[in-house]
């Protein structure tokens, strides 16, 4: 089972560094069923979270260097405010949510972010611009399920970011920036919370260090290879665990 986390851990950094689309929220799927398929009782969902969001953290600012360069530092500081305070508001909510009210949230945050990498021609070359009071709600609305799950926000990120008329390397590097911010808020939350012995200490690292060495590759791999293919690869593994979350409705 060791082998497995290190594979999630590394497949979620690799996507994370590369395009920070889905991939902490591929690894809050993967962690919550992946034990089910090998016949192990599932993860408490307040340590995946700490987990995902230790793991948002180290990826996203590995990956935020590798695209340093198209960072747009003044975006960044209109959205990281509200993420941050509502990425709190969502930590705190997350271990008095249902089970079922968390699997339903999960599957409508899948589903649109499907439909968000489905279509980011569309989104890029939407008219018009996103505007200061919109950033803050976006920001309000990706620190509040960054919170709730340990995610950094980037399917929802990344395509605004679009939308605004940022180059790809800049939206997905800004995204980058604000997604360090809101996980590290988060976890800071939800840490003193968590039982250590849910997740041997030893796993947990070694997930850990398995994404950063995926977020420095991702962020590599981002510079030369086509985006559609990382972008189509990821659909496909959130097509799966839609259903498998849907399944378990």
């Amino acid at each position: 089972m060791t082998a497995v986390y290190l594979g999630m851990g590394l497949l979620s950094g690799v996507v994370v560094g590369g395009a920070f689309v889905g991939g902490s929220l591929l690894l809050t799927s993967l962690l919550w069923f992946g034990p089910l398929v090998f016949g192990q009782p599932p993860l408490p969902f307040l340590s995946i979270s700490v987990l995902v969001g230790a793991q948002t953290v180290v990826a996203a600012f590995i990956g935020m260097a590798g695209h340093r360069d198209a960072v747009s530092w003044p975006i960044v500081r209109r959205i990281a405010g509200p993420a941050a305070l509502l990425s709190a508001a969502g930590a705190l909510a997350a271990p008095h949510l249902p089970r079922v009210v968390i699997l339903m949230v999960l599957e409508a945050v899948i589903l649109l972010s499907l439909d968000r990498l489905a279509r980011p021609r569309a989104l890029a070359a939407a008219p018009g611009s996103s505007r200061g009071p919109r950033l803050a709600l976006l920001g309000a609305a990706v620190g509040f399920l960054g919170g709730l799950y340990g995610i950094g926000g980037g399917f929802l990120l990344v395509p605004a970011l679009l939308l605004r008329g940022l180059p790809v390397r800049a939206a997905v590097g800004t995204a980058l920036a604000v997604g360090v911010a809101l996980a590290a808020t988060g976890l800071a939350v939800k840490w003193p919370a968590v039982q250590p012995d849910t997740l041997h200490a030893s796993v947990a690292a070694a997930v850990l260090a398995e994404s950063a060495a995926g977020a420095a590759g991702g962020a590599w791999l981002a510079r030369r290879l086509p985006a559609h293919w990382m972008r189509r690869a990821v659909m496909g593994l959130l097509v799966l665990v839609a259903l498998r979350t849907g399944q378990s409705l």
